[in-house]
């Protein structure tokens, strides 16, 4: 993506032409977020595994495309409350018994 910024430069330390990395914020109160180690892609699509009556449940789920490269945004597809595997994912399939333990909340 290609970005066009006018910044104070008072002590000269910018240079035309010169690169760097922006960050975009948002605010978004109430979100439902979970760890992307948490998810796996399938066909271009996220999946988590929930857990249901001691087994994995595969589950689609749709995320924001920003993300701060640590947590997704889910859009839809989980419940807040709702128990998902957080690691591991890529050693289960989908019926496999678990067992589960609580970390707590960040």
């Amino acid at each position: 993506m290609s970005l066009r910024a006018v910044f104070p430069n008072p002590t000269g330390l910018l240079h035309s032409g010169g690169a760097g990395n922006v960050v975009v914020t948002q605010r978004t109160d109430g979100a439902l977020t979970i760890p992307q180690g948490a998810t796996f892609e399938l066909q271009d699509k996220v999946f988590v595994y929930r857990v249901v009556d001691g087994r994995a449940k595969s589950t689609r789920i749709e995320v924001t495309p920003l993300n701060d490269r640590k947590k997704y945004i889910v859009r839809s597809g989980l419940k807040q409350g709702e128990t998902i595997v957080t690691e591991g994912a890529g050693m289960l399939q989908d019926g496999m018994p678990i067992t589960t333990r609580k970390y707590p909340e960040e």
